[in-house]
């Protein structure tokens, strides 16, 4: 098959251009996505001639994604294929107008007021810099040129059709505006299952440590992958919380060492008081050896335990040791909790991956936990 492209964007025998129009469409599917920008010209007697300007296409990434990310993701490749083009052509451009075939694209462009997820966020931003909502138009797949860069034409005569439209542009572009694909006049809200919109979170009054809700605390603490991460986080909110009870001025600067360990305390405080419920509920029973009425007996009677500032920490007669005293009377950690993993985690990336025994005492100069040494090998 013989392909023949003309150098110049106005036609032998075309008349004084009076409009030029930049129409730029964009598509994906599963496999890539594509942009497609035409050049659309209008003589002084109403001929009309379209050419394409510029396309372009690429392979869809190997990590899934959805297809309205993918379609959003084409469309911003439309506004900076557009830009380009506005910058490097020197013919002046009166009009410019965006397609696509993804009625969800032109909801999430024409939705001002929605918090969206940061990818949709981000292309959003992009999109609405170089380009307003009233330029984008919806276009059925079947009319959408860029249809065929997201997947693809072979060279053959039985693809001619196709080949014509890539070259040429679709068939309503060499229309009057009266011929154009008729626009959807109200879009539908978008669906209350989308996952791009960011839902409102009730916002939750910052307490005392002790007295926030335990559902609250424990999603805060299983969003955290990372054991020094999690005391940071905690810091600059027990940083904010101050600066709200005593209405003063926000401390400023890094967080300070005394900082982390307060977190430190608060986080210790939150596992305990969830896994120990019963300890906190009747402290004095803790060293009972005897079941209670439901048959329940502590599992850390043995560790002697005693509470310093809301803290269950190890007990026993290592008062006058010759060690810290953090050493001498470890915070206590159960073993089946997702702060405990961190804290084991970070112990042997911090050590150097060694063994787990080596781990474990490097972990008891400040931590206690509960089956330490079966945690330990668990968690490694």
């Amino acid at each position: 098959m013989t392909l023949a492209i003309p150098r110049c964007y106005k036609p032998s025998g075309f008349s004084q251009i009076q409009t030029v129009e930049l129409h730029n469409f964009s598509d994906a599917s599963l496999g890539g996505y594509g942009v497609a920008s035409y050049l659309r010209l209008i003589d002084t007697n109403g001929t009309i001639h379209c050419s394409l300007l510029m396309g372009k296409s690429r392979v869809a990434p190997l990590k899934a994604m959805t297809v309205p990310r993918l379609e959003l993701t084409a469309a911003t490749v439309a506004v900076k294929v557009s830009r380009q083009i506005q910058d490097e052509i020197q013919l002046p451009i009166q009009r410019t107008l965006f397609w696509t075939d993804s009625t969800i694209v032109i909801q999430y462009i024409r939705n001002m007021a929605t918090r969206f997820q940061t990818f949709v966020s981000n292309r959003l931003q992009i999109i609405h810099d170089a380009s307003s909502p009233s330029q984008w138009y919806h276009v059925s797949s079947e009319f959408n040129p860029a249809d065929h860069a997201s997947r693809g034409i072979k060279l053959n005569g039985s693809n001619e059709a196709a080949i014509t439209t890539w070259f040429h542009g679709a068939a309503f572009l060499w229309q009057p505006e009266s011929e154009w694909p008729g626009q959807p006049t109200d879009l539908p809200e978008i669906d209350r299952d989308d996952k791009e919109p960011r839902r409102k979170v009730q916002a939750t009054t910052i307490t005392q440590c002790n007295t926030m809700g335990t559902d609250v605390w424990s999603r805060l603490l299983q969003q955290y992958s990372s054991w020094y991460k999690l005391q940071v986080s905690v810091a600059w909110l027990i940083r904010f919380k101050m600066y709200l009870r005593r209405s003063a001025l926000l401390k400023i600067g890094p967080l300070t060492v005394h900082e982390l360990s307060i977190a430190t305390t608060d986080i210790c405080r939150i596992v305990q008081r969830s896994s120990f419920p019963r300890e906190f509920a009747s402290p004095q029973k803790i060293l009972s050896e005897k079941p209670d009425a439901e048959g329940y007996v502590s599992p850390l009677r043995k560790l002697n335990p005693k509470l310093e500032n809301g803290v269950l920490h190890v007990g026993g007669r290592l008062v006058n040791a010759p060690i810290s005293q953090q050493a001498r009377h470890p915070i206590i950690l159960p073993h089946n909790h997702h702060v405990t993993e961190l804290i084991v985690q970070h112990y042997h990336e911090q050590q150097g991956h060694i063994g787990p025994n080596q781990v474990l005492s490097e972990i008891r100069q400040k931590f206690w936990i509960v089956h330490g040494l079966a945690t330990v090998k668990r968690v490694m």
